[in-house]
């Protein structure tokens, strides 16, 4: 059946569970099932079951890792083994291989939608299911930017990717930026049928000034744990930062990713303690989303000092949303939607040492009432009530 005709919306996205991590890619989906039901659109959710059996809860279709036929769950224990690839991802991965495989009839009814497992086109395409992507950036873009070795399996995996992109029949993104990332890396034809998203999709609850003139003074870190994403230039900030605010807390919450040799990148932080001191500084693993913008609507300000490319991190869509004053890296994509803002210079870091201190110790110096204006004012100039998203997608055929 032409993809066009549809109106009914699969989409396969490892992130779905609300208690999957904060915000990203399962926040965007929840949010735009959720609303695609009440106007009666069908949809159906491929996703990652934390449980210990693969299950269907209505419409969506919970994938266990176990699921994975044997020989693919040895491969995927091997990668992990080999610091290549998260072990949980890969057997989901493949066990989502297997549903599709099996159920290909069923989905030629739905528009088929990819998102944080881009290579998966490459086997829809197979299977002559036509599919558009949500690119976030690509596992092979991740290695590189962040000077890991490319090794014969990377590339593998990146050549299913480009192709996953290449036979996709619409590609969209929530920044411009990220069509740009991937024209400039031969990626992406200038030509192609990109679609930019709608800029905001996340639910807001107000706070008065009494309540945000009691924040804890403290930074807030959330992101997987990796180099490409700062934390280390952060936390050399924070020795200085604390220095002058001793009462200050530094908070980071993130997956922490393998690195080398078994040790996790928070580790190898905490190896460099002759360099760094980690006074007043906590590290929480991923809790629930709900908990996440908990601790946003506590803490005063955000970093995200990502030392290269990032696509439109939803962290920071949520952390204006809670009132947590963002501080961003000039490499985001998201800094598309300061532009319109007279004062964008005060939401905008370079990422390094020198600038992050120059704008954290910007924020705390401000007074309340004008922290509280700038964010009242960002507020008006990026959100979208969450039925837009879900217009957008019900007239887009």
């Amino acid at each position: 059946m032409n993809e066009q005709t549809n109106n009914q919306y699969l989409f396969i996205v490892y992130d779905f569970d609300n208690n999957a991590g904060s915000g990203g890619i399962g926040t965007y989906y929840r949010e735009l099932v959720q609303y695609l039901s009440k106007i009666n659109i069908k949809t159906k959710v491929i996703t990652y079951s934390k449980k210990n059996k693969s299950l269907k809860d209505g419409s969506i279709i919970y994938i266990n890792e176990l699921a994975t036929p044997f020989l693919f769950l040895l491969f995927s224990i091997f990668l992990a083994r080999n610091n290549i690839f998260n072990r949980h991802i890969v057997a989901w991965y493949c066990a989502c291989i297997k549903y599709i495989y099996l159920h290909r009839r069923e989905l030629q009814e739905y528009q088929i939608e990819v998102s944080d497992s881009l290579s998966m086109g490459f086997f829809l395409n197979s299977l002559n299911l036509p599919y558009r992507i949500k690119i976030h950036t690509p596992n092979y873009f991740i290695y590189k930017l962040n000077g890991w070795p490319l090794s014969l399996l990377v590339q593998i995996v990146g050549f299913f990717e480009k192709k996953s992109i290449d036979f996709a029949s619409k590609i969209m993104s929530p920044s411009k930026a990220m069509a740009d990332f991937l024209i400039k890396e031969k990626w992406l034809k200038v030509n192609r049928d990109y679609v930019k998203l709608p800029n905001y999709l996340i639910e807001q609850k107000s706070m008065t000034f009494n309540e945000f003139a009691n924040k804890t003074n403290s930074i807030i870190f959330i992101s997987n744990l990796q180099e490409r994403k700062g934390l280390r230039v952060l936390v050399e900030a924070f020795q200085h930062i604390r220095r002058l605010y001793p009462d200050i807390k530094l908070q980071i919450f993130g997956r922490d990713e393998l690195i080398y040799k078994n040790k996790t990148y928070y580790s190898y932080l905490s190896d460099l303690k002759k360099n760094y001191s980690f006074e007043n500084i906590e590290y929480n693993n991923y809790c629930c989303n709900l908990a996440i913008k908990e601790y946003l609507r506590n803490a005063m300000i955000l970093v995200y000092p990502s030392l290269c490319f990032e696509n439109y991190p939803m962290t920071i869509l949520e952390s204006i949303a809670c009132y947590c004053y963002p501080l961003v890296s000039n490499v985001c994509g998201f800094i598309e939607l300061f532009k319109s803002m007279e004062v964008m210079d005060n939401f905008i870091i370079k990422p390094d040492t020198n600038s992050i201190i120059a704008k954290i110790k910007m924020v705390i110096n401000m007074n309340n009432y004008e922290r509280y204006e700038m964010l009242n004012k960002l507020q008006k100039n990026i959100y979208f009530n969450k039925q837009i998203i879900g217009q957008y997608y019900h007239e887009w055929k």
